[in-house]
């Protein structure tokens, strides 16, 4: 008994052996859990102040509390295009174009792991591209803690693990090469990562604690909390500096620059999505005590009452409203380049002014003016009107009275316009020299007085619309534009400016630099700059509102060397987005549109190219065949496949087709070549009466040929065998082109037009019912077909829209002829949408949707078929053309 209960304890006691198993892994699993929940603690727990690592000598400084929530929505901003554009920048675009597109950004993983805070900044001593950036991993460093372990298993192109000392306390670290110019130094630092291009930089940041150079006041701006998920920080004189170079359009406002303290910082308040940027800087102020600015810089800005006034027929204006006129001449006058030799200028105006009027400039100017100087400018009309606030219009009476009692000033008060006198007055030349030490030329000028404000202007017409649409009640405060730009204002404003870039360029838009073709990219806005309190404000405030929101690529239009063929390709391969064109009808150019990369090709004799659409062999994407009849299969990189050129059994007598099978060219030999991607050729003998004139007609597999000749006739081709040998569609008269393809419900729509205007509409070979159908007009060109639709366009530049019903929509193209026009239906976004795009004669490309409304932002300038693909990303495809001018255009539609 008591051996059989020892045996039963016994089988109590053992465990089966996949318990144990699991038992085992449960406790592995628990301790490598533990394990890394300590590494992660400690990893969040042992920190570095980032600010220790970034010397505050900087030009601008960055913070984000969450670099991908500030970050990710800039990735599709087309500023981030503009800065990609820039030479320093190109070697990053393709990785940055791939980033947008990838769907890693919607990963929530990776949204986690790149929820990062970062501190980065700019330094522009040496470079705009030298930077430091600090990266807080948090509890994510222990990846980078364990580094050492694995560094050896890290495999990425272009980037070196160096454990030699390059510079004095720089080793082990990363070194990414990213250009000839740019190198990016990587090395993980407790919780952090820094990142920097310049080795020096790089140095100051692992090896000095900067966090002791900071003052209390640059301290204090960092940490001050904002709105905007990017907190900027900015060295005042250096970005002022950046912002007031001194160029001959702004030479005035970078006499600024003294004023600011060096290493004076400044909290920018920053927002920018596509549609609107906002930007607001405050920069403290330290004028010297013999400063011409001192009186304006001291005193504060009032708010002006000129705008609220302003006619609605105003575009853009610039006001002044700093100081009187008196205050504001002994401010700018030694501020002003030597050359203009203003002083000598205002003594002999002086001289001259009592001699002839009995009176001081500074009366004839001075003593009836007010605070506020404005030029206004409207559209349709060349000439400016000035606008200058009247603060005693009794004594601006009595000074125009002696004026124009003098001998020496003419005066004609016989003008009325709509009802409205205009008086004219010739100013006299002193007047006109000191004007033009300003850039204004003002030789005489008609004005009126209102409310407050004389206007003035070369020509009476605005002064007329300006004085009309004011007394109608139309103001610009009521202009839906004006109200998106106008900032809340709870100070005055010393210098303002409303601007619309169709109509005018503001002083900081005139530079050509990154920050300029940024700013250009919002097309109205509204800067303003008040001085006072010793304190610089700047606010800017625009919007994108254009044409279609029509703009150039950046680096559009490209001059080219050559006659370009009225043509593009626009194609998405494995190497990137390629444009190709072809110019002197030889030479064959590749343009990768992200890397900006050009390639070129010289074929031996002239030649037309078309994309390969054949699905076998994607890789090769151009046809190119010879007027000798040599086709070539081209990839990107302009590489031409291996058994290629093919030599065809006669010369071509059109230009090629591409097809579902590989090229489909006319011969003069009465034969259609088929030639596939592997090179192999077939012939197709046709019974031609004629010649083949025109690039056949496809759809997928169907090739229709017109055999043009008196007696003319249509033959369907497909696999390879003319379908309609023993009975071709028959055509009354001469026509130009090929027949359009569509197939409905199974069948097969054959359409074809004569030069005369006769339709015909055969549906697997027999004429619709209805058809044929007389069009009004002459037809230069054949049809084109959407899925759904016909269109053709006559010489006198109407497009019709025809249905396979035979309804016929027509609209007009204004102040054009179609005797040698462009035709062809196109899928921009490949999303099923097809629109149809006319080039009549001369330069430029029409767009209508399938209702024939013009789309947003046609016409636009280009020559020949357009071509269409998304080169950024940013799923809406952009519009390549040529110019007759010899130019590659690109333009976004967005």
């Amino acid at each position: 008994m008591e051996e059989q209960h020892h045996t039963e304890q016994t089988k109590k006691k053992k465990k089966p052996f996949f318990i144990k198993l699991l038992t085992g892994i449960f406790w592995l699993v628990l301790f490598v859990v533990l394990l890394l929940l300590a590494g992660f603690i400690f990893s969040a727990l042992h920190k570095k102040n980032s600010l220790s690592m970034l010397p505050p000598d900087y030009s601008l400084h960055l913070h984000m509390d969450n670099a991908w929530k500030a970050v990710n929505p800039l990735v599709d901003l087309e500023a981030a295009d503009i800065i990609l554009s820039q030479p320093q920048f190109l070697s990053l675009r393709p990785a940055f174009m791939s980033w947008r597109t990838s769907a890693l950004r919607q990963n929530k993983l990776v949204a986690l792991a790149a929820s990062r805070k970062i501190d980065a900044a700019l330094y522009t001593e040496n470079s705009f591209t030298d930077f430091i950036a600090v990266v807080d991993l948090s509890f994510l460093s222990l990846a980078t803690r364990l580094l050492p372990l694995y560094k050896s298993l890290i495999n990425v192109e272009n980037l070196y693990y160096i454990e030699t000392t390059l510079h004095p306390g720089v080793e082990k670290f990363f070194a990414f090469h990213v250009s000839n110019d740019m190198t990016i130094y990587i090395k993980p630092i407790q919780n952090t990562l820094v990142l920097s291009s310049n080795l020096e930089l790089f140095e100051r940041a692992i090896t000095i604690d900067n966090s002791s150079d900071y003052t209390k006041d640059a301290l204090m701006l960092i940490k001050t909390k904002t709105e905007n998920p990017i907190h900027v920080i900015a060295n005042a004189s250096k970005l002022s500096s950046t912002l007031l170079t001194s160029t001959e359009d702004n030479y005035m406002l970078s006499q600024l620059l003294p004023l600011i303290k060096e290493n004076t910082f400044s909290l920018i308040s920053f927002g920018i999505t596509d549609s609107r940027i906002k930007a607001e800087a405050n920069i403290p102020l330290d004028p010297p005590e013999n400063s011409s600015l001192s009186r304006l810089v001291t005193s504060p800005s009032k708010l002006p009452s000129l705008p609220v006034r302003l006619s609605d027929r105003v575009q853009y204006y610039t006001l002044i409203n700093a100081g009187s006129l008196e205050e504001l001449k002994n401010a700018a006058f030694p501020l002003l380049p030597p050359e203009k030799k203003i002083d000598s200028l205002w003594s002999t105006g002086n001289s001259l002014c009592k001699a002839l009027f009995n009176t001081s400039l500074e009366d004839l100017l001075f003593s009836w003016s007010g605070n506020e100087f404005a030029v206004l400018g409207m559209e349709g009309v060349d000439n400016p009107v000035f606008a200058i606030q009247v603060k005693d219009e009794k004594q601006r009476q009595k000074i125009f009275d002696r004026v124009i009692s003098s001998i020496i000033v003419k005066s004609d008060t016989s003008l009325i316009v709509d009802g409205m006198r205009l008086p004219q007055l010739m100013l006299p030349s002193f007047l006109q020299a000191l004007l033009g030490a300003f850039n204004i030329n003002l030789p005489s000028a008609y004005y009126y007085v209102h409310d407050g404000y004389i206007y003035l202007s070369l020509s009476p017409e605005p002064l007329s619309a300006l004085y009309s649409s004011s007394a109608a009640g139309s103001f610009i405060a009521m202009k839906e534009e004006w109200k998106d730009v106008q900032p809340r204002l709870t100070r005055g404003t010393s210098l303002s400016l409303f601007y619309n870039l169709a109509q005018s360029t503001p002083f900081f838009l005139r530079n050509d630099n990154v920050l300029t073709q940024i700013l250009d990219l919002y097309t109205i806005g509204r800067t303003d700059l008040a001085l006072g309190n010793s304190n610089l404000s700047l606010t800017l405030n625009a919007v994108s509102r254009r044409s279609g929101d029509l703009r150039s690529l950046n680096g559009f239009p490209l001059e080219l060397l050559g006659k370009p063929s009225p043509y593009t390709i626009a194609k998405q391969t494995k190497d990137g987005p390629f444009i190709f064109w072809l110019e002197d009808q030889t030479k064959l150019s590749a343009l990768n549109t992200v890397t900006k990369e050009k390639t070129e090709l010289t074929l031996p004799d002239p030649c037309f190219i078309t994309e390969n659409t054949s699905a076998s062999d994607d890789s090769y994407c151009i046809w190119a065949s010879t007027r000798r009849g040599e086709v070539y299969l081209i990839n990107s990189c302009l590489q031409i496949k291996a058994g290629f050129p093919i030599t065809l059994s006669s010369t071509p007598s059109a230009d090629a087709s591409a097809f579902a099978g590989g090229l489909a060219v006319p011969l003069s030999n009465s034969s259609l070549a088929l030639v596939g991607t592997n090179g192999k050729t077939r012939y197709v003998e046709l019974p031609l009466f004629g010649s083949l004139k025109a690039a056949p007609g496809v759809l997928g597999e169907n090739i229709a040929l017109y055999d043009k000749s008196i007696m003319g006739s249509i033959f369907i081709v497909k696999n390879g065998v003319c379908i309609n040998e023993d009975a071709p569609m028959e055509v009354n008269g001469i026509a130009f082109g090929s027949p359009a393809l569509m197939e409905q419900k199974g069948s097969l729509l054959t359409a074809f037009i004569t030069q005369s205007g006769e339709l015909s509409l055969w549906r697997d070979g027999r004429m619709e019912t209805g058809f044929p159908k007389q069009l009004e007009g002459i037809f230069f060109h054949n049809l084109v077909a959407s899925d759904s639709y016909f269109y053709a366009l006559s010489s006198d530049a109407r497009l019709f829209r025809i249905s396979p019903k035979g309804e016929v929509l027509i609209v007009q193209i204004p102040n054009a002829s179609a005797e040698n026009p462009f035709l062809c239906v196109l899928e921009p976004n490949k999303n099923k949408v097809s629109h149809v795009y006319v080039c009549p004669d001369g330069n430029a490309i029409y767009g209508f949707n399938e209702k024939l409304e013009l789309l947003t932002a046609f016409p636009l300038a280009g020559w020949g078929t357009p071509s269409f693909m998304d080169t950024n990303g940013d799923k809406r495809a952009e519009c390549f053309t040529v110019s007759m001018n010899n130019t590659l255009n690109a333009w976004n539609l967005r």
